[in-house]
């Protein structure tokens, strides 16, 4: 970590002395990038630090190839492909005076693996990833924040749908306003890759969600047999899946909870591993639902 001393006696405003630090540490953090970018994936967040918010290194991750994010219906391959084109379509974008921007939202229940689809999209690509938390983001932070981006970064705002919450738009958060201009292009930089992700779309406004603000809508829901089956073969890949994997019948089952669960038992091999999950799939009818209380039925006094 780099300290700096700031000792001003040279007569120059303050705002000049920190700007020029900020110049510094964007520069250590390019050559920084540029270095430890071939041993794999840096990873941003944003952090409150007093009354600022800055960008901060989570740490260098090693690449994660798409194929191992399990998702139906090769969803993965679809988005990626789309980014591709995208990446080469810079000249279409000029030509009929579009900002070149694409924005993507990816919605579902947790842990069906949106976030990891997006770290593997960034792994492919060999670019760093920018993490928004849009629960401590205001307009002046935010716009200060694109403009210090990490270089080349895709940008993603996790569980966007915070800030239509209530309590938020009275505590002098992030205004919708800002974030569609961002999205619009107005304050993003060109060519960039941005990724929203929501439990539920439900709670997103119109203004958001309309036509043409959001390039590429997609659900990623609990998962299929075929993902179920293919999560089995990654832990054991020489012996069949159990048939209960693929029953279409099975609960709101997410990839997270059934990677999870078969990753702590492939120590006890395959078939201790069937029997065990099988019972889990009886005791537990919903690993991701709250159960619902039964309704005690009102008594109705008799009438005489």
């Amino acid at each position: 970590m780099l300290v700096f001393e700031l000792v001003a006696s040279d007569g120059l405003p303050l705002d000049q002395h920190i700007a020029f630090i900020n110049h510094i540490a964007n520069a250590a953090r390019r050559e920084y990038d540029s270095f430890f970018g071939a041993y794999g994936m840096r990873v941003y967040y944003t952090r409150k630090e007093y009354e600022r918010v800055t960008w901060n290194l989570f740490g260098t991750l090693p690449y994660r190839e798409l194929s191992t994010v399990s998702l139906p219906n090769d969803l993965g391959t679809k988005i990626m492909a789309d980014v591709m084109k995208f990446n080469g379509d810079s000249h279409v974008y000029k030509r009929i005076g579009r900002p070149y921007k694409r924005v993507y939202c990816l919605h579902g229940p947790p842990g069906t693996g949106k976030t990891s689809l997006v770290m593997a999209i960034a792994s492919e690509l060999r670019r760093p990833l920018a993490i928004f938390n849009v629960d401590s983001l205001r307009d002046d932070t935010f716009i200060e924040l694109i403009s210090s981006r990490p270089n080349d970064a895709v940008l993603m705002f996790e569980d966007v749908d915070v800030l239509f919450k209530e309590s938020k738009k009275d505590s002098g958060g992030m205004t919708l306003s800002t974030l569609l201009n961002s999205l619009d292009g107005v304050l993003h930089p060109s060519g960039a890759l941005v990724f929203l992700t929501t439990n539920h779309i439900d709670r997103l406004d119109s203004a958001l969600t309309r036509p043409g603000r959001l390039d590429y809508v997609v659900e990623i829901g609990y998962s299929t047999p075929e993902q179920r089956v293919a999560l089995w073969q990654a832990i054991f890949p020489t012996t069949p899946a159990p048939a209960v994997l693929a029953r279409k019948d099975l609960p709101n089952i997410t990839p997270a909870w059934l990677s999870a669960n078969l990753l702590e038992m492939r120590d006890a091999g395959p078939e201790e591993a069937a029997r065990a999950l099988m019972m889990l799939l009886l005791k537990v009818e919903a690993p991701d639902a709250v159960p619902e209380k039964k309704k005690k039925k009102k008594k109705v006094p008799a009438r005489s």
